[in-house]
């Protein structure tokens, strides 16, 4: 049996991606909007497309990837948010990469700030609503080994990287890549060996 939905499908296969297929697909829609099972192989097949367009950039940037080298446990909240941030990268939601990586971050060094036994500072700044990322880094310069300065500049660019992106304007995918493998690297130096990191 053809219903109106395999022609669509039909229709749309083979056919070179161009400027006019948003176009086709939202006539397309308007034409059967009667037919509901319609619309949905529409949308199915219009999000397929896109993706077949992606997939080769989404396997590469994939194959990019290592594994953060970490000699302590990192703990579930940070590696939850760094999964989720490489999640981000290679599928080129870098927006939503970058907002990740900050709080990735953010969840890093609360940690280790705790782990350095700052847990009355911590409550203190969140009693002045001040616990912000901001001041995190800046608790941070002043516990953390200076070993670990570079580490926080980088920790402080991400920081003011995903504000910009919030706030200002969409920051370009290079800016987004730079600051995903820069919080991979801030990742790795927070969690690496105590002699390495002071930690």
């Amino acid at each position: 049996m053809c219903t109106v939905a395999h022609l669509i499908v039909r229709r749309m296969r083979g056919r070179p991606r161009d400027s006019h297929h948003n176009a086709r697909l939202t006539g397309i829609t308007y034409v059967v909007s009667g037919n509901q099972d319609a619309i949905a192989v529409s949308v199915v097949a219009h999000y397929a497309d896109e993706i077949s367009h992606l997939f080769p950039k989404l396997i590469r940037r994939a194959e990019r990837l290592r594994v953060v080298p970490t000699q302590e446990k990192v703990p579930p909240e940070v590696r939850r948010y760094l999964e989720e941030a490489s999640k981000c990268y290679i599928y080129g939601r870098f927006i939503a990469c970058i907002i990740v990586c900050r709080s990735a971050i953010e969840f890093a060094i609360r940690e280790r700030l705790l782990s350095r036994g700052q847990e009355r500072a911590l409550s203190a700044m969140k009693n002045q609503r001040s616990d912000s990322l901001w001041s995190l880094i800046d608790l941070a310069r002043d516990v953390f080994p200076r070993v670990l300065k570079p580490t926080l500049d980088d920790a402080d660019e991400i920081r003011r990287a995903a504000r910009d992106a919030v706030h200002i304007s969409e920051p370009k995918p290079e800016t987004c890549k730079d600051m995903f493998i820069k919080t991979r690297g801030v990742i790795g130096e927070l969690y690496s060996s105590p002699e390495k990191s002071g930690l």
